[in-house]
């Protein structure tokens, strides 16, 4: 749905050609204005450190950061897909959260948000991100089929 790139998806023209993808008021409730991924870790340094030490322990784990990164640094192939994007996707640490979206993922992270005029609401969860297996293409048609579903254009 967001990545031109033939290597991504192959899906750009076609997917751009259905309906949900038409051009709406900047007020229209249904029209997403940015998506926000949270991750479910800290974005300090002793708060990444943690999540290294627990991911090798098994005692951490978040589905967001293994379909944005790789062992070291951010994955190539999502920086492509974000950059892409007809709207801006950013991504916010646990610890990043301004208080609204902190109130509406508080126990939920990791998540991906969209934000309309009406607000905030959790497009992707948990459990979806994670049959992602980490893929930014699986990721790519999850949030597809999440925005169709929520009845959310872009």
């Amino acid at each position: 749905m967001f990545g031109h790139d033939a290597g991504m998806t192959g899906r750009w023209h076609e997917i751009r050609r259905e309906p949900y993808l038409v051009a709406m008021e900047i007020d229209d409730p249904r029209r997403v204005l940015r998506l926000v991924g949270v991750y479910n870790a800290e974005g300090s340094l002793l708060g990444e450190l943690r999540y290294i030490v627990g991911r090798a322990r098994g005692t951490a784990h978040c589905e967001l950061c293994d379909v944005t990164h790789g062992r070291l640094r951010k994955k190539a192939e999502f920086t492509r897909f974000q950059a892409s994007a007809l709207v801006p996707i950013d991504l916010l640490h646990s610890d990043e959260r301004p208080g609204d979206i902190a109130a509406l993922t508080d126990g939920c992270a990791p998540c991906v948000l969209a934000e309309t005029s009406s607000g905030y609401r959790i497009v992707l969860t948990r459990d979806e991100i994670a049959r992602c297996r980490g893929e930014v293409r699986r990721f790519d048609e999850a949030l597809t089929a999440a925005l169709r579903s929520h009845d959310l254009v872009l």
